[in-house]
């Protein structure tokens, strides 16, 4: 019992310090440009772009990343509807839409966002993105945030006025940390503190 409750409080002081790294952190640099965003994303591809820093580690060898970009494109699928007779009654059967990503940018970079995708989805193996991934919102590129739990609120300082709400996931490899825009669903920022890599994506801008 002891134990466990040790166990529990180390998860939560983990949880804790790895949220209040992304706060100090989040206080420098600069506040995305979304400028050329659409007021209503309903339906629209969205280019993201991400500065991205830490390291990866590799099959034992450590790849540090600093301040690479990586170009993320969110397309909005949906597909047709397709019309079935059955006693002259039509039925419309559509497909639940959602978004085909892909991602342009550093190899190693790559290889972390398999790593993030196949945690974050809870996929048992490895996932390859040659093709892309699929996310049902656009607030889900990182991960299945249905997964995650939901551990505050804030505000990007400055006077941008960006709000955002925090989830974070705890799996056998850390802790995964991500802070959705909240009146528009947008990742603002995803921080990966685990046995594999430590690294923070942070938006830069979006349109």
């Amino acid at each position: 019992m002891i134990l466990a409750i040790l166990y529990l409080a180390a998860i939560v002081l983990y949880i804790y310090n790895t949220s209040t790294a992304i706060s100090s952190r989040a206080s420098m640099g600069e506040t995305p440009n979304l400028g050329n965003l659409p007021r209503n994303l309903t339906g629209e591809d969205l280019y993201l772009t991400y500065r991205v820093d830490g390291y990866v580690d590799i099959n034992g060898s450590l790849i540090y990343i600093n301040n690479v970009m990586v170009n993320i494109l969110a397309r909005y699928t949906r597909a047709p509807e397709i019309n079935t007779t059955s006693n002259a009654t039509a039925v419309n059967i559509t497909q639940t839409a959602y978004y085909k990503v892909s991602a342009i940018g550093d190899q190693a970079i790559r290889w972390a966002l398999e790593r993030l995708i196949t945690t974050s989805y809870n996929i048992s193996q490895n996932a390859s993105l040659a093709e892309g991934w699929e996310a049902n919102s656009i607030s889900d590129i990182f991960g299945n945030l249905s997964l995650f739990t939901r551990t505050g609120e804030g505000q990007l300082p400055g006077a941008s006025g960006i709000t955002y709400t925090e989830y974070s996931l705890n799996t056998d490899s850390g802790v995964i940390i991500i802070r959705i825009m909240k009146n528009q669903g947008i990742p603002l920022e995803c921080v990966v503190n685990t046995t594999w890599g430590n690294l923070r994506f942070k938006l830069i801008s979006a349109s």
